[in-house]
């Protein structure tokens, strides 16, 4: 089972994707403002702003830290 998986939805919320990360909103909100995390805002500038599974695992995947011997 990959990962995408695991998660079930194409697209989450800020709310979703900090749950999901274990990390604090403003953790998304940084990662986003750096642009290392891709966002989508389908109503605008001022909309809700979404994040598509595939780039948060990719984001996850380039924030981690390898252990001692790997």
């Amino acid at each position: 089972m990959t990962s995408l998986a695991l998660i079930g939805k194409p697209f989450l919320t800020l709310d979703e994707a900090a749950n999901l990360t274990r990390c604090s909103v403003c953790t998304v909100r940084r990662a986003i403002s750096a642009r290392r995390l891709a966002v989508i805002r389908p109503s605008g500038r001022c909309g809700r702003t979404l994040i598509r599974a595939e780039d948060l695992l990719a984001w996850l995947e380039r924030s981690r830290v390898a252990a001692i011997g790997e």
